[in-house]
C-alpha cells in the first residue's frame, strides 16, 4: 500500500536530500571563520559541476578553479560526507513520507497501531530502506573509481540540480 505512494515521492526526496545536503555545505563554507574555507566556498559548486557534469578528474578540476593539488579538490568536495549526510537526510524525508501518508490513509485504529507499536513501521519502511541504503552505495562505489561515468541515480541526480541550479 505504501509503496506506490513511496515511488511517486522517491525521486522529489531524492532531488531535496542532495538539493540540502549541497546548499548547506556551501553554506557552511560561506559562513566559516576560516578565511581559507570562505575563498574556497566560490570553488565549490563549479568543482561539483566539473565532477559530475563535465565528468573531470579531480586533477583537472584543481587546474581549472586554481588549486594546486588533487586531494585539496577532493577535500572542498569532501563527497563522502556529502553522500551520508544525502542519504541520511533521504532517510529522514522517508520517515516523515510515511507519516504523512499513515495520517492521510490509514484508519484511525491503524492510526492508533503504528502510533503504540513503531516496529510496525518499520516493516513497512524495510523495502524503502534498502533502497535508499543500495542507492548511496553504488554512488560512493562510484566515488572511488576515478575513471568512471557517474550513473547512478544519485550522481544523475545531482547533475541535474547542478545543470538546473
Amino acid at each position: 500500500v505504501l509503496q506506490p505512494y513511496y515511488h511517486q515521492k522517491h525521486l522529489q526526496c531524492l532531488d531535496c536530500s542532495l538539493k540540502s545536503t549541497i546548499l548547506n555545505r556551501l553554506t557552511y563554507l560561506q559562513n566559516s571563520r576560516s578565511r581559507k574555507l570562505v575563498n574556497q566556498s566560490s570553488q565549490y559548486l563549479p568543482a561539483l559541476k566539473y565532477l559530475y557534469v563535465s565528468g573531470l578528474s579531480m586533477g583537472e578540476i584543481a587546474s581549472k578553479i586554481g588549486l594546486q593539488r588533487e586531494y585539496q579538490v577532493s577535500r572542498l568536495l569532501n563527497l563522502a560526507a556529502l553522500l551520508k549526510d544525502s542519504q541520511t537526510q533521504m532517510l529522514v524525508l522517508l520517515k516523515e513520507l510515511f507519516f504523512n501518508w499513515a495520517k492521510q490513509e490509514a484508519a484511525t485504529e491503524h492510526w492508533q497501531i503504528l502510533d503504540e507499536q513503531p516496529g510496525i513501521a518499520i516493516e513497512f519502511l524495510d523495502a524503502p530502506i534498502a533502497e535508499i541504503i543500495s542507492m548511496f552505495k553504488q554512488a560512493q562505489a562510484e566515488k572511488h573509481n576515478y575513471y568512471h561515468s557517474s550513473n547512478s541515480l544519485v550522481a544523475q541526480r545531482i547533475r541535474h540540480f547542478l545543470i538546473s541550479y
